[in-house]
């Protein structure tokens, strides 16, 4: 029996393809499938995870070297390029 850990990186993995009629097949098939192993299974929130946007994973070398920029106050220009963020919150 397929977990919620299972759906989720399914899911995660389902939403890094191109979209188009490939994905949806792919996401129909899956969604068949996982509604006969589980039936509280959810398709309409597993279709939406498979559509959300990829977060591509931080640099988190570059990550670590601006945060010590930050604290020896050299420049947080490094830090806001190495999070891809306009500002740090």
């Amino acid at each position: 029996m397929f977990t919620r850990r299972h759906y989720e990186a399914i899911a995660k993995a389902v939403s890094r393809l191109p979209n188009n009629q490939d994905k949806a097949m792919v996401i129909s098939d899956l969604i068949n499938l996982f509604e006969g192993d589980n039936p509280q299974f959810d398709a309409n929130r597993f279709a939406n995870a498979c559509y959300e946007p990829s977060i591509p994973e931080p640099d988190w070398d570059a990550v670590r070297l601006a945060c010590d920029r930050v604290y020896r106050g050299l420049e947080d220009e490094a830090l806001k390029a190495a999070l891809g963020t306009d500002t740090i919150r």
